[in-house]
This record gives structure tokens, sequence and C-alpha cells, in this order.
């Protein structure tokens, strides 16, 4: 939107949950703002340091009182914060970015979870083609370019016969390989058991 590649008014934003963001979410509680998913980020990490610094300017701090690198990470990380200091919360960027794009005319459909994209005309994937997608509950949308923005678990629960799992040698079946096998970091031997981790917040005056 930005370059002026597409009319705005001609792009549409499906988002399976009823926000945006995916792992990025924030809540507030009591004045409190909570980052329920990610948090923190180095200014190595381009997409979201580019447009939390340089393109929305907006105000941060070390996540570290100390400022000294993660030991992880190799780096010093940050968070974003408000006029008064406050957390305000990572899901900022994305709820401005949302802004912007309604603004300039995109509409945006919640609860809208892909289930399968299927050809509709043409190569799919090439200027002029066409993709039919479609969601749980039975709506379908008809689209000339589809971009998507889907972790991995998502990209395996659709329909087998989605032309991204196209298995002849057209650019379909590339890219379905390359998203099915580009895993950060990629799993060797045996698959580890699933796990559930659980944040736990205690809220309290300041003394």
């Amino acid at each position: 939107l930005d370059a002026a590649a597409a009319d705005a008014s001609s792009v549409c934003l499906f988002e399976a949950r009823q926000a945006v963001g995916g792992r990025t979410y924030s809540v507030d509680v009591d004045g409190l703002t909570i980052d329920i998913g990610a948090y923190r980020f180095g200014m190595s990490m381009h997409l979201p340091a580019d447009l939390i610094v340089n393109h929305f300017k907006l105000k941060t701090v070390c996540y570290e009182p100390s400022c000294s690198p993660d030991a992880e990470m190799n780096a010093t990380l940050y968070r974003i914060v408000a006029a008064d200091g406050h957390n305000a919360g990572y899901a900022t960027p994305v709820r401005a970015m949302l802004r912007e794009a309604l603004g300039r005319g995109v509409r945006v459909f919640y609860r809208h979870e892909l289930t399968g994209i299927y050809d509709g005309g043409g190569d799919a994937l090439a200027e002029g083609g066409a993709s039919l997608l479609h969601f749980a509950g039975g709506g379908v949308a008809r689209a000339s370019a589809v971009l998507l923005n889907l972790p991995r678990q998502a990209v395996e629960r659709l329909d087998p016969a989605s032309v991204v799992f196209d298995r002849g040698p057209s650019r379909r079946a590339k890219l379905a390989t390359t998203i099915l096998t580009n895993c950060t970091p990629c799993q060797a031997g045996p698959v580890a058991e699933a796990h559930e981790d659980v944040k736990v917040y205690a809220i309290y005056d300041h003394p």
C-alpha cells in the first residue's frame, strides 16, 4: 500500500480470529498493558524494528534495565512504552498499521479461517489468474492475487487439494515445497512431544 502497488479499496484482509496480529497480542488489565505473545525485539530484527522505530517512531526502552545483551539472542532487546514510561504493548504498531489500512480503504474480515485455496481460472499465482479462497463456515472469496501469512500448522491444515500442494512442475508446486520445508529451526530426528506453556502475572501495587 505504501508503494501504491495496489488500490487499497481492492485489498481484503482475512483473519481467522477476532483480532489482527497473530501471536502479537496485548491486553489491558486495570490500566496495565500485558503482552500475551511477542513482547520484545532487537534492532537487528528489521521487520519489527524498522516498523517500530523508523516508520511509527514509537518510544522504546531496553527490556532489561541494565540494557545488557540477552544471553540467548546475543543482542540488546527493547520494548515499546507509552509517554509515561509504562508498557504500551507490542501490539501497538500492529494496531497502528490496521488504522492506516482501514483509513485507506482496506476491508478486514474477522473470523474467516482459511480451509483451502483452489484454482479459479488461469494460473492462480500469475498476473491475471484467479484463486478461490474457502473459509470455515462456507464462505468463499475470489482473488486475482493472494498473499499468505500463515503459521506452518495452519498451512498443514489446509485441504490437501489446495493449489499450494500442487505436485506438478508449476510455480505452485515449488511454492508448496518452500512453505513446508522452511522451518526455523527445523526439527531433526523424532518429533518432540507437544506441551503447553503458561505465563503467570502478578499484579500488585508499587511499594
